[in-house]
């Protein structure tokens, strides 16, 4: 048997009064961690009644899940994205079933909380794909320039900004194709004075 702190009892109180409820709410799929969710949904500043749906959509997705035997700790986008799916045509059997749009929230908000306290593993960064062209540059700047790493970081946003804004074939690099009107410089800036032909 776990023990529940009384405060956060409290809070799970203040979303669901009745007892029946609670012990529902207790012993869905997410039971262990539906008080501390409720708490943190507390200290997020929700109301009693969107709490109140908020909570019931995470239950929700816990009993969509583990109907589908997939575990809390691999809950992830895709995951979440066929729950939404399942909403719109919702016939569960369950206490928490709905359609509504709170169930979807309630979901995320229970994946971003089980994320939060270590359940779910945190979302893996997408790498960011550098051209070949950026890390020739780079490559090039600490070679022969002699910069510091610090400097190359610098150069790399604009340089991408560039080739974003004039292509990477070094051969279509005209002062027509890149000059200001293609190019406005570093995040928009716009240099004073008349521009030059």
């Amino acid at each position: 048997m776990s023990f529940i702190d009384p405060k956060e009892v409290a809070m799970l109180t203040f979303y669901v009064e009745s007892d029946f409820k609670q012990r529902q709410m207790r012993q869905s799929p997410v039971g262990l961690h539906v008080d501390g969710f409720a708490e943190w949904l507390r200290a997020a500043g929700y109301k009693r009644r969107p709490g109140q749906l908020v909570l019931r959509g995470a239950a929700h997705l816990a009993h969509w899940t583990s109907v589908r035997g997939v575990p809390l700790d691999r809950l992830d986008a895709g995951v979440l994205e066929s729950f939404a799916g399942h909403l719109r045509t919702c016939a569960c059997r369950h206490p928490f079933r709905g359609r509504d749009r709170y169930q979807r929230d309630g979901a995320q908000r229970m994946v971003a909380y089980l994320r939060r306290v270590g359940v779910v593993p945190p979302t893996p960064a997408e790498p960011e794909t550098v051209l070949p062209v950026v890390t020739r540059f780079s490559q090039w700047m600490r070679q022969h320039r002699g910069v510091t790493e610090s400097t190359v970081a610098n150069y790399v946003p604009l340089v991408k900004e560039f080739l974003a804004a004039c292509g990477a074939d070094a051969a279509a690099w005209t002062p027509a194709a890149c000059g200001r009107s293609s190019w406005p410089g570093p995040a928009g800036m716009v240099a004073a004075g008349p521009s030059r032909p």
